[in-house]
């Protein structure tokens, strides 16, 4: 039997720094693929930490993005 890690591929380590550029691309109104080109960060990495800001209700959901 073979075991898939869901996820595994995913950085989920973000400085306060990169954070706080994140919210402030989301808050001016810019997509997901947006904001990883502009954080130099994968599409995956950007959508884990919307979820991560999401369960926390301090992001307002990606304009354009989903």
């Amino acid at each position: 039997m073979s075991l898939h890690i869901a996820l595994e591929d995913i950085g989920l380590d973000w400085s306060d720094k990169e954070v706080a550029k994140f919210e402030t691309y989301c808050n001016e109104g810019h997509g997901y693929k947006t904001v990883a080109k502009y954080l130099k960060r994968s599409q995956k990495d950007v959508l884990a930490l919307a979820l991560d800001r999401l369960s926390i209700e301090r992001f307002k959901m990606f304009i354009g993005g989903f």
